[in-house]
């Protein structure tokens, strides 16, 4: 099969046949030199579920083009292209944002699946997340053990005909990898079933790494009060975090 990439910006739009092909499997393999990001991934089968059928079209949809001004990714007239640019507003919050998340695990991403969006205008990828630790829970949806999904903007998915849809993904922030350990802060949306990111620290053995830009630029230049810190001590501070009162 022909492969060709298209490497694109944040856009959505739509295409029954595509949207019928996809699922709620993740793949569990990924080429470790480029991420899950860059790692192309047949699109997945349609849930027999109707249920599911239902939540991976209301999920699709909400990265829809909101401005309808975006072209789809995949027509027939499209060969190789690229599309470059990616506006996206990134606002500073506290190292530690437990007072914004209704939820704080320690998870291992497990999996991970690219789908278009709802009208295939953009690629949005859902990561697999088994939980380890729950530090906080406010939503009654989880337990030890439970994975849960959490989608991210981006990613590579191969269609039928064997072209490569990419976006690239924002770079604000390093994505959780597959095989990776995480302190995740996320906050639950109960209509889609899923949980969005609000920030993730990577666990490394004893070592803590931030994914968030602007907290790997304090760590850099020492301005973090996390710099040299192990995971136990680590731990801990997320623990006096999330004891503290919030908004969730």
């Amino acid at each position: 099969m022909n492969s060709r990439l298209i490497a694109v910006t944040l856009v959505l739009v739509s295409s029954i046949a595509i949207l019928a092909a996809q699922s709620e499997n993740p793949p569990v393999d990924v080429d470790q030199a480029k991420g899950w990001a860059e790692t192309s991934v047949p699109v997945a089968p349609e849930p027999t579920d109707e249920q599911q059928r239902s939540l991976r079209a209301v999920r699709s949809s909400s990265f829809n083009d909101v401005t309808h001004t975006k072209a789809p990714l995949a027509t027939s007239d499209v060969s190789d292209a690229t599309v470059q640019g990616m506006s996206v507003y990134h606002v500073r919050l506290e190292p530690l944002p437990a007072s914004i998340s209704d939820t704080i695990v320690l998870g291992q991403v497990v999996g991970y699946q690219p789908y278009l969006s709802g009208d295939h205008t953009a690629v949005y990828t859902e990561l697999k997340i088994k939980v380890d630790k729950i530090v906080k829970e406010r939503t009654g949806t989880i337990d030890l053990s439970t994975t849960i999904s959490i989608p991210r903007l981006g990613g590579t998915v191969q269609l039928p005909d064997g072209r490569t849809i990419r976006q690239f993904v924002p770079k604000a922030e390093q994505m959780p990898e597959v095989g990776g350990v995480y302190v995740f802060f996320l906050n639950y949306n109960q209509s889609l079933q899923w949980f969005d990111l609000v920030k993730a620290w990577r666990i490394d053995g004893e070592s803590v790494t931030p994914t968030d830009a602007v907290d790997a630029a304090d760590m850099t230049s020492g301005k973090s009060n996390f710099k040299n810190m192990n995971k136990s001590q680590f731990l801990q501070e997320v623990e006096v975090a999330a004891s503290r009162p919030s908004s969730h």
